[in-house]
């Protein structure tokens, strides 16, 4: 589930496999950035499937940050 902080906007992706995250992640950040000529600012993520090489990439080179929680704290 993806949740925009300001608007509280909800979008529910649902994957067979945690490997399919990064490539509907591109999917949905090209989407987000095309319907609404917005830019994602940051991404909050609770050291899930977004800690990894393909995410570090891809966040510095679309020129954002990526914010986790402590671990084992609900929302």
């Amino acid at each position: 589930m993806i949740v925009d902080d300001v608007s509280r906007f909800s979008r529910l992706l649902f994957l067979s496999h945690k490997d399919e995250t990064f490539e509907a992640f591109k999917k949905l950040y090209r989407k987000v950035q095309n319907e609404n000529d917005l830019k994602i600012a940051s991404v909050r993520s609770d050291h899930g499937e977004f800690e990894n090489d393909l995410f570090k990439i891809f966040f510095d080179e679309n020129g954002f940050s990526c914010n986790f929680s402590c671990p084992r704290t609900p929302q």
